[in-house]
């Protein structure tokens, strides 16, 4: 065999080689399950169920209109503005 052509040979084996080397070890086989047509990833499953159930959840909005509730009182304390302290709290006091 040729120089040139073993050389070509070489080459092609390690690219191939490097090929299926970036295939297995930084490609992520992660498996896809199929949900209404669309292609979603296992772990995101649990998201979706979740995302389910608080969309199905339904709040009476009723209670606001409620006299009790309306009656109800703000006892709130107005808080008065405190002065800061220094522009640069870790520059040595005095300078």
């Amino acid at each position: 065999m040729s120089p040139i052509l073993r050389n070509i040979l070489l080459v092609v084996v390690v690219l191939a080689l490097g090929v299926v080397v970036y295939y297995f070890f930084f490609t992520k086989d992660e498996p896809l399950i199929t949900t209404g047509g669309s292609s979603v990833l296992i772990e995101n499953q649990d998201l979706l169920t979740r995302l389910q159930k608080l969309q199905s959840i339904s709040l009476d909005t009723g209670v606001l209109n409620d006299e009790r509730f309306l009656s109800l009182q703000n006892f709130r304390a107005e808080l008065e503005d405190e002065p800061t302290g220094r522009p640069n709290p870790f520059k040595p006091v005095g300078q």
